[in-house]
């Protein structure tokens, strides 16, 4: 058995008959497929296949060359991806790249397509910059949330010392590099405008994770890049990890949290649990277990607030996080009535108002935000030292959003000497006990410093 496999930046060929156990070998188990009805039925086997008819994406070559090795099927390549570099950027003269981020560029060169899978607070925009710098191609920056599509707009300019092209947030203005939101992007192509995709030498995808969904797969399907490279600060490739995979390659590169802590690049941490045993929470099911335990509790929101006024007083930025809007409305008319001032971002704040309250978090104007999930990922507020997590959420999918959150407040500032994270056991009903055992096994998983500092 002889294969050819001819090799295409999105997609590639084999010719040849190979076996049968390739396809197995290239596809995955959907997420929830033992409640569906197709597989209850025995209609489904509950498999999403990647490999169809005898096209796979290129993400997933060294998948196949690995499964040719093994069976000892030989085989050839036939490398299509064109992967000539354009004329360098000079990168801002007072940038200096730390070790781990030359480290990346290093092997994202040499491999040109994978993911970096680098813990918040490690310089992931800094890399970009770093290859569009390296290869000097025109480059599109996929992200999906409008404060992270002007925050990197901003970022790459001040680095590259060029106009950056933006689409997004009702603006579509294309350039050499471009950062663009997926939201936008998908509504292009659902109007036919997709021309713009087509020049696009090198594509880097933002917080890649989120690359499973639908809307990404068919972005990055239609942007021929040769270069495709993902940036995640929290991945975990057991779950929709090949599809993850299929389209920017494989991961490259992985810097943890402890490994940023121990070499000082970013603020040493801490998170407090504060345990509560009261009152005693029931209901029919979660939704109203939740908005009882969580969202309307009042003793729990009160010692939120406690907190709250005590760093606001003390002059520490404070940012505290939710999940639904009404406990973030409830938080705010308590810090009101205390007379705390404070500011409040939530999905329909504009995004003109977002950049003007980050300005005033950073330049001391106001102490204390209060963020729901829309702050989750990627948000920059180095001045921030104090984090409240008052959502109680699930610490599941390997504590994804649970380290995004905490890496809100890490970042390196002018006289931030620590940041202080605060969380809370809530033993007062089994699904908020499974939720905050969970999130206290992420801690525990991932090195972090964690202590009980309170019980009610």
């Amino acid at each position: 058995m002889y294969l050819r496999i001819v090799v295409n930046s999105v997609y590639s060929e084999i010719q040849g008959n190979f076996p049968d156990s390739l396809k197995f070998h290239l596809s995955f188990f959907s997420p929830g497929y033992k409640y569906s009805p197709r597989y209850k039925m025995k209609q489904w086997d509950g498999r999403i296949y990647l490999l169809k008819k005898n096209s796979f994406p290129t993400g997933l070559l060294s998948k196949v060359e690995e499964f040719l090795k093994n069976n000892k099927i030989k085989y050839e390549i036939d490398d299509n991806r064109d992967f000539r570099k354009g004329d360098s950027l000079q990168l801002a003269e007072d940038f200096k790249a730390w070790e781990h981020q030359n480290n990346a560029l290093k092997i994202g060169l040499e491999k040109k397509n994978g993911i970096f899978a680098v813990a918040t607070s490690g310089g992931k925009t800094n890399i970009a910059s770093m290859i569009v710098a390296e290869t000097g191609l025109p480059t599109i920056f996929l992200t999906h949330l409008k404060g992270l599509l002007h925050q990197t707009k901003e970022r790459f300019e001040q680095l590259l010392g060029c106009e950056v092209g933006i689409v997004g947030d009702s603006i579509f203005e294309p350039k050499r590099i471009t950062v663009a939101s997926i939201q936008t992007v998908i509504r292009c192509i659902e109007k036919g405008n997709t021309d713009w995709l087509q020049d696009f030498k090198v594509m880097i995808c933002d917080e890649v994770h989120h690359l499973s969904s639908t809307s990404w797969v068919n972005v990055c399907r239609l942007v021929p890049a040769s270069y495709r490279f993902g940036l995640s600060g929290t991945i975990d490739l057991s779950e929709n990890g090949m599809l993850l995979e299929a389209y920017t390659g494989p991961i490259l590169y992985n810097i943890k949290l402890d490994y940023l802590e121990s070499n000082h690049l970013i603020t040493p941490f801490s998170v407090k649990i504060i345990k509560l045993n009261s009152p005693i929470v029931t209901g029919k099911d979660y939704r109203t277990i939740y908005q009882k335990g969580i969202v309307e509790n009042e003793s729990r929101n009160e010692l939120i607030v406690k907190l709250t006024k005590n760093y606001a007083e003390k002059g520490l930025p404070t940012l505290v996080l939710f999940r639904y809007i009404k406990h973030g409305t409830i938080l705010s008319e308590m810090l009101t009535k205390l007379n705390i001032p404070h500011e409040l971002i939530y999905q329909k704040t504009s995004t003109e108002e977002r950049i003007r309250i980050k300005n005033d978090i950073e330049n001391g104007k106001c102490f204390t935000l209060i963020a729901s999930s829309i702050f989750d990922e990627g948000e920059n507020l180095p001045s921030v030292s104090v984090e409240i997590l008052a959502g109680g959420e699930k610490g599941g999918q390997s504590g994804r959003r649970l380290l995004q959150r905490i890496g809100r407040v890490l970042r390196l500032s002018k006289g931030k000497e620590e940041a202080l994270i605060y969380d809370f056991f809530d033993n007062t009903n089994r699904y908020l006990r499974s939720h905050s055992e969970q999130r206290l096994q992420v801690y525990v998983d991932n090195n972090i410093k964690h202590s009980i500092v309170g019980e009610i």
